[in-house]
């Protein structure tokens, strides 16, 4: 792009330049009356020229043959375009330089969270921002700005660069970097390289050892924690069909194996359709805590189905609830038309598509997706972080701190975090959305205090089989010494195999719900 403006740049000069030479060439033949100003140098020629472009026209200069006034007309005709040309660049620099520029020297009091570039998902994620956070602004910065609108109704576009904005801001207020673009691999890269504020990166890549001032998420994560948090399973024995393929799929499956853990007695039964090969060949342990390829009564059970999900009206007929979750909406929108055609599942139907649909409940909008609380975790991180403080006291400080913990440990205090609200429900039944969290989580653990003597092991069961999930999934298995680096732990074994002190230690995490019910 630059070569051929300059290109252009040259072209324009030596045309400019060759039009001088020819009203010089032309007005030096031509003989003039006594006192008659002539065309007749080539600084004359240019400054008649810059006359006529400027529209000035002093009038003192004035071509007299006929090639002369033909130039003349030419250079008439350029003008309108120079001032044109003139008056777009000088409103070019005020409306992406110094408007914005403006603004920005005007906001430094205010919070910022500057984006990588504008976006779908940055412009959702800015909207919710600005929305749940007091006094913030939106920048989206460097390329994937739009060019024609500077000011959106998310927030401010500019053609500065993160770390000239991260620089405007120092010392004057939190700023936090938020980089959401196409390439996951770029993200990860640009947010290690970032100095100077914390981001945010959406990403599959995430180092073993990171520091606290990155986060990283990935969308298909976060839709499936939307789901199942707004979605909880109730019943024991409930059936869950999934339809679909992909990363969102994938995702999930894998949190509700994750999530779904709440009864020593529970067989939910997982009837997956799409291809399996991917899941089960980074889950190559599944059957040591599920029931895989039939159905068990007494746990857990998974079945992935080799044919099409329309070739099976009779498991879908009887599932308590159907999930479609495929990557294209496209693929979504062609499975509900014909469900809701051909098949009677009308009212348990789930889908992951951005539009309202008949008898189906839709989730997975964008809006829904690029939320605070799914991309920044700051409730899940605090919840997290707690939890890890609680084991260390009770060890004495002799485990890591939690910058010090590796990338899987702080993904497993994460996910024994995100089992909190399905321990309020075995406490306390469905959220009935009338209480804040904090006061969920108070009313959870005064009822976990009457119960922790007589119901002790079942609280405890319940988190060593969601721990054992978590590893489990993780491609952890026993071995009477532990051994991280190849993924070996002595407790890897069924509660009733574990001793009574190892059992104890289940208790941090429900003793987190009066921690977080305290904290302010």
């Amino acid at each position: 792009m630059k070569r051929k403006k300059l290109i252009l740049a040259i072209g324009i000069a030596v045309f400019y330049c060759l039009l001088l030479i020819l009203l010089v060439a032309a007005e030096s033949a031509y003989t003039p009356s006594e006192g008659e100003e002539t065309i007749s140098t080539f600084p004359k020629a240019l400054w008649y020229s810059l006359t006529t472009l400027t529209t000035v026209g002093y009038g003192d200069l004035y071509p007299h043959t006929l090639l002369g006034r033909i130039i003349g007309s030419v250079f008439l005709v350029m003008s309108v375009g120079f001032l044109v040309f003139l008056i777009g660049a000088l409103w070019s620099r005020v409306r992406d330089h110094l408007l914005p520029k403006m603004k920005l020297s005007f906001s430094t009091d205010k919070e910022w969270f500057v984006f990588s570039q504008y976006n779908p998902e940055s412009a959702a994620l800015a909207r919710n921002l600005s929305r749940e956070t007091q006094n913030c602004l939106c920048i989206f910065a460097g390329h994937g700005t739009p060019q024609s609108v500077r000011m959106t109704d998310e927030g401010i576009c500019v053609g500065f660069s993160i770390d000239a904005l991260v620089q405007m801001k120092k010392g004057r207020g939190k700023t936090t970097v938020f980089y959401i673009g196409d390439n996951g691999y770029d993200n990860y890269r640009s947010a290690l390289m970032l100095s100077g504020a914390p981001a945010c990166c959406m990403t599959e890549y995430e180092p073993d050892r990171i520091t606290d001032q990155i986060t990283f998420f990935h969308p298909c994560r976060c839709c499936a924690r939307l789901y199942w948090r707004r979605f909880p399973v109730l019943q024991e024995g409930e059936t869950i069909a999934l339809i679909g393929g992909g990363a969102y799929a994938a995702a999930m499956l894998e949190q509700a194996l994750l999530l779904n853990v709440f009864s020593p007695e529970q067989h939910l039964t997982y009837y997956v359709y799409g291809d399996p090969a991917l899941f089960s060949q980074n889950h190559p342990y599944l059957s040591d805590v599920l029931s895989l390829g039939t159905v068990d009564p007494e746990r857990d059970s998974l079945l992935f189905l080799p044919g099409q999900w329309y070739e099976d009206a009779a498991r879908l007929r009887n599932a308590d609830r159907v999930i479609v979750c495929f990557d294209s909406e496209e693929e979504t929108l062609d499975t509900l038309c014909r469900l809701e055609r051909y098949f009677p599942v009308s009212g348990k139907v789930y889908a992951r598509f951005s539009e309202p649909f008949e008898n189906v409940v839709t989730f997975g909008g964008m809006d829904e997706v690029f939320t605070p609380e799914l991309v920044l975790r700051t409730e899940l991180d605090k919840a997290a972080k707690v939890l890890n403080e609680i084991y260390r006291s009770s060890v004495g400080g002799a485990s890591p701190s939690w910058n010090e913990l590796s990338a899987f440990l702080r993904r497993s205090n994460l996910a024994s975090a995100d089992h909190l609200e399905m321990k309020a429900q075995v406490l306390l039944g469905a959220d009935d959305g009338r209480e804040t969290q904090q006061e969920r989580y108070a009313r959870a653990y005064r009822v976990y205090l009457e119960r922790k003597d007589r119901d002790a092991d079942l609280f405890r069961q319940i988190e060593h089989d969601r721990w054992m999930r978590f590893h489990i999934l993780n491609n952890w298995q026993y071995a009477p010494v532990r051994d991280n680096a190849r993924r070996l732990h002595p407790l890897m074994l069924p509660y009733a195999q574990i001793s009574k002190e190892e059992h104890k230690k289940d208790d941090y995490a429900w003793e987190l719900l009066g921690t977080l019910a305290e904290s302010k």
